[in-house]
């Protein structure tokens, strides 16, 4: 379970130019395209949109992106942010709370059935977000774990760049399955094949 934060960052120029710079958290992406298209016919600044996971925009951010707003998809990194001085700890708050999902493009497996094909291994390849970036991909490790199956998983696990990516490869077919954000699941709307994953 993630929970999704907003920051204002101190390196940027909200309100003082005709655009807002805003890095939107890869999860967040689909629902973000609504939230940017409202903002700009109902405010006076255009959104300029970054994406990426939310390790890599902390990175951009401490090496001086000059983003306005960041849409985190943990607490952790947004607390790192105000604590080294680069966002106004007034700004952050909580937005929503996200939601892993076991996501898979194979309309022959039942839903009801990929939580067993995961555990028995009967795939080729598991698409996850990068856990050292990512904080759907840490989230996971944390699950496998749980499930007392990451140990041999590892041949089969491949690493995405983001969630979006994670999702990309299970939809392609380039992996069975993938273990990402709920909100990137619904925005799929050819069908809907994932089981909620219960928080560990």
């Amino acid at each position: 379970m993630a929970w999704l934060v907003l920051l204002l960052l101190l390196g940027g120029r909200f309100g003082h130019a005709e655009s807002v710079t805003v890095a939107v958290s890869a999860n967040f992406l689909i629902a973000f395209y609504d939230l940017k298209d409202f903002f700009e016919l109902n405010g006076s600044h255009e959104v300029v949109l970054v994406t990426g996971s939310t390790g890599q925009l902390y990175a951009q951010i401490i090496n001086g992106a000059p983003f306005d707003v960041l849409l985190s998809a943990d607490q952790k990194t947004a607390t790192l942010l105000v604590e080294s001085g680069f966002s106004d700890p007034d700004s952050q708050f909580t937005y929503a709370r996200g939601q892993l999902v076991l996501w898979g493009n194979n309309l022959n497996v039942r839903t009801s059935a990929m939580l067993k094909e995961l555990k028995e291994g009967h795939f080729r390849y598991l698409a996850i977000a990068n856990p050292r970036i990512a904080p759907y991909g840490l989230a996971a490790r944390q699950t496998l774990t749980a499930l007392g199956i990451w140990p041999q998983l590892q041949e089969r696990i491949v690493l995405a760049e983001n969630i979006n990516q994670a999702f990309v490869w299970a939809q392609t077919g380039n992996a069975d399955f993938g273990l990402v954000a709920l909100s990137r699941a619904l925005g799929y709307k050819t069908h809907r094949n994932f089981i909620v994953i219960p928080p560990v």
